[in-house]
């Protein structure tokens, strides 16, 4: 009987957030005849965890519980010792944390990373320039250490290219739900009424953490636009973060701006609103927005290069509207017509590119290409 391939993946916690959900995705499809995967979790797990989706797909879950002062020094040991235990062919890791640990480790095993974001953009954003520039080099450096780099887009593997590392693409990929869940029209008012949302006008989503990269601000003064609250437009803020005080106090209680806080299933939103709408100023390939397009909502997205291009797949599925160009969001959001060709469109652009199985079956053909060449090498 041929050996299965053991695949230990390392991260710092299965918190719910974009990059675990696509792991789960990744996980979800493996082919189990062909693959023993193991989790190791460098933190302590935290409420929201999506520790218990995970547990019946692995063979184990490792979790190492650190502080961060022990992540290195004592980090490195403890996820040695799990690694020598488990003797895996690849160790495959998301995240900061991860990919610097990871690095790090002595170990025969083919180390694979999968980068979800540009460094240079997103942690100077969150941290600052200077915190935010060490973060970044330090994991550029990282990724040199680590056998196969793959992105999630190809915006990122370019941006890469320039800085002299080569990276695979495997692009994110959702789940799509059967044709028969998605709403009417008469149906979404109908949702609406149970969540409390207003039932007239459109209602937009934005789904997502509320840090400054994501420029929800942005979004807040459009609808506090008094042309856009005579359209009775309602925008449904999906997610928390450190900026939601601040984002509420703008709000000022305007009654077309709706907080939800953190919600298990973001779908319940998606499929009873018209709109997915993003103003984010980088991105590596938003889960929110592949995940409204699979419940075929047409975009209203800021115009960055992965937005860009992923409405270059099909035009008709949504607009872009300039980054920071708050008086243009406002134009846009006084004429927007929602068109079912839009609304196929949208649907479509996931059935052809965004596939969560063909997403897995994507990194289980590179996992048995990278343990070949291994045993080839072995042998000659």
């Amino acid at each position: 009987m041929q050996r299965k391939i053991g695949i230990v993946y390392v991260v710092s916690t299965l918190r719910r957030c974009g990059p675990v959900k696509q792991l789960l995705f990744l996980i979800g499809n493996l082919d189990r005849t062909l693959f023993s995967p193991h989790i190791i979790t460098l933190r302590l797990e935290p409420e929201d965890s999506l520790k218990d989706s995970f547990e019946c797909l692995v063979d184990s879950i490792i979790e190492l519980q650190l502080n961060r002062p022990q992540l290195l020094c004592i980090g490195i040991k403890k996820a040695s010792q799990q690694i020598t235990r488990l003797a895996p062919q690849i160790i495959h890791s998301q995240g900061f944390t991860a990919d610097l640990l990871t690095s790090l480790l002595r170990t025969n095993a083919v180390k694979v990373t999968t980068q979800r974001n540009y460094p240079f953009e997103d942690y100077v954003m969150e941290y600052g320039r200077v915190l935010g520039m060490i973060m970044s080099y330090l994991h550029y450096w990282a990724f040199r250490k680590i056998q196969q780099p793959v992105t999630c887009s190809l915006q990122i593997a370019d941006r890469n290219r320039e800085l002299g590392l080569t990276s695979l693409v495997i692009l994110n990929g959702t789940i799509v739900p059967p044709r028969y869940l998605i709403k009417s029209d008469e149906e979404k008012q109908e949702a609406r009424c149970r969540f409390s949302l207003r039932k007239r006008g459109l209602l937009y989503v934005y789904v997502g953490p509320l840090i400054a990269r994501k420029s929800v601000d942005l979004l807040i003064r459009a609808f506090v636009d008094q042309r856009v609250s005579k359209s009775d437009s309602t925008l449904c803020i999906v997610g928390e973060g450190p900026k939601m005080h601040d984002l509420i106090c703008l709000a000022n209680g305007n009654d077309h701006i709706v907080f939800t806080g953190g919600v298990s299933d973001v779908s319940e939103y998606l499929s009873m609103a018209d709109v997915l709408i993003s103003a984010s100023k980088s991105e590596g390939l938003p889960n929110a927005v592949i995940e409204g397009l699979s419940w075929s909502l047409p975009l209203l997205l800021s115009d960055i290069p992965v937005h860009r291009s992923i409405l270059g797949y099909n035009e008709v599925a949504g607009q872009l509207f300039p980054v920071n160009d708050v008086d243009m969001l406002v134009t846009i959001l006084c004429s927007i017509e929602i068109t079912v060709d839009a609304k196929c469109a949208a649907r479509d652009i996931v059935l052809r590119n965004f596939d969560a199985i063909h997403m897995s079956k994507s990194y289980q053909t590179l996992y048995t290409e990278l343990v070949g060449k291994v045993e080839q090498n072995a042998t000659e």
